[in-house]
Formats: structure tokens, sequence, C-alpha cells
């Protein structure tokens, strides 16, 4: 199974009773394989609710996975982020992206908001073309445990901050 798919599993699998988590599939593809993403995609990833949360909140969850020190702009679609960030205006509403960045082991998350203003900015105004690791570390850390092979992670440490 190649790395990301495993965090998406690893991820939906650390959801103890007390948190609703729900993969989005996106849709398969269709013709020869030259225009698999033309059919629509899903908002995220992961739509996440804790009913024990203080705060009612509910999170649509986009993950990332990437080995190396940046995550590409290439990775993401900045559509894609607006339409999240559009999601979270509504009260009780919160839109994440979580980064997986695999070399060193330990995950983030940033609200998709923020993703894109640092895109942007950074594009327009430094001509970077990825998110450095060090940006990333800077946000908020998913607690976590290797178990053996796979990783078993705090959801509440999303949920509950």
């Amino acid at each position: 199974m190649n790395p990301g798919k495993q965090f998406e599993k690893d991820f939906q699998s650390s959801a103890g009773w007390d948190i609703e988590i729900e993969r989005l599939k996106d849709a398969a593809g269709w013709s020869d394989g030259e225009n698999t993403r033309f059919t629509p995609s899903n908002i995220a990833d992961f739509v996440l609710y804790d009913g024990n949360s203080e705060k009612k909140e509910l999170f649509y969850v986009e993950l990332k996975s990437y080995k190396g020190k940046s995550i590409p702009f290439g990775n993401f679609n900045i559509k894609h982020l607006v339409k999240l960030e559009e999601k979270a205006k509504k009260i009780g509403v919160r839109s994440i992206v979580v980064f997986n960045p695999r070399d060193i082991e330990k995950v983030y998350y940033a609200d998709a908001a923020d993703v894109t203003e640092y895109m942007l900015d950074q594009a327009r105004i430094n001509g970077r073309k990825s998110i450095p690791l060090e940006w990333i570390q800077s946000k908020h850390e998913v607690q976590g445990e290797k178990k053996k092979i796979h990783f078993k992670y705090d959801l509440t440490s999303i949920t509950r901050r």
C-alpha cells in the first residue's frame, strides 16, 4: 500500500468510539485513463465530529502525506482550498489540512485558510513554490504513537484544542 493511503487508513482507524469519522470517496475516473480527474471530487478526505468536545465542531479534513523538506504547491488545488474555506465560514465548522511529512514521522495541521494565505502570499511575494517543513512545524501537532509499523493518532488533539 502506498504511504499516503496508509496514512489515510491510520488516521481513520485512530478515531475512538466518541469520534465520528467518515471517509469521503472521490468518484472513480472513466475513459481510457487520460482524463480520470474529469469527474468531480469531494470537498475533503474526511469529515470528523467529536461529540464529547466542548465546542461541538464539525471538521472537514484534507490529508497531505509527502516525503522531503517541503510540500510543493502543485500538491494542492487552490480552488479546492477556497471551497474548504467557504465551509469554515459557518458556525461550528472548521476546515483543516493535516500534513504528514514522512521523513520526521510527525503530523501537524493548519486551518485551510492559513494554508491558502501562505501559498498565495509566498508565491506572489517571494516566488516560492512549496510549503517548507518549518512553516508546517509552526502549526498544531497531532499527537501520535508508532505501533511497530503503523501509527495511532490522538484525534482529540485536533477536536478538543
